[in-house]
């Protein structure tokens, strides 16, 4: 346990530093920074199924997550076991614990799909509050064998285990249930959904060569 603990801090302090270097030369788009007034903090309510965004003023956000819908491209249907070239699934539950951009007041949610026995399919959403009162959803898009058709589409994550920003970069650790484990990378893009960037493998097992994109 400690061994694995100690590979995976090893990649995302390898990973840091080529984003750290990218950034600096200006290969990375910095995403505009917000005042820390305008920066909320997160309460999941309702079991997971919905969250609250606590802002510095005293106001609050509540938001229902089960609204949220994302097109994910080429999965197995958990009723007919049939691989499904693009099916519309909504947000279940959230997956452990949203995490806000201290620059930019974005915040990651990472939520169920849809579970089959021992096997997740999940997906991260991307808040970008526009002050107290309304806020845009973005859907944070991963990379598979076909092109993404449009905004809404992605590829599904296996079981989110943790999501962390680094200077306007979000990391996305995801494993399934061989143990294995891979991290990606979303730097800043056009949207606040930024960008992916990379994966790397950081715990290997049975399932590790489907945890990144080709």
């Amino acid at each position: 346990m400690r061994r694995s603990l100690l590979r995976k801090l090893a990649a995302t302090a390898a990973i840091a530093g080529t984003l750290l270097a990218a950034h600096l030369s200006g290969g990375l788009p910095a995403a505009e920074s917000q005042p820390v007034a305008d920066i909320p903090t997160v309460t999941v309510t309702d079991g997971g199924t919905s969250l609250t965004l606590n802002w510095p003023s005293g106001d609050r956000t509540p938001l229902d997550i089960q609204d949220w819908t994302i097109a994910i491209l080429d999965s197995f249907d958990c009723a007919t076991y049939e691989l499904v070239a693009e099916r519309d699934l909504s947000a279940q539950r959230i997956l452990g614990t949203p995490t806000v951009n201290p620059q930019t007041g974005d915040v990651a949610v990472p939520v169920l799909l849809e579970e089959c026995i021992d096997v997740q399919k999940s997906a991260v959403f991307i808040i970008d509050p526009q002050g107290s009162q309304s806020h845009a959803l973005y859907r944070l898009q991963v990379p598979g064998d076909r092109p993404l058709p449009h905004e809404f589409s992605s590829y599904a994550l296996s079981s989110i285990s943790g999501l962390q920003y680094w200077d306007h970069t979000l990391l996305v650790s995801h494993g399934d249930a061989s143990g294995a484990g891979a991290m990606m990378v979303f730097p800043a893009g056009n949207t606040p959904a930024g960008q992916y960037a990379g994966c790397v493998v950081t715990q290997p097992g049975e399932g590790a060569g489907s945890l990144c994109p080709l």
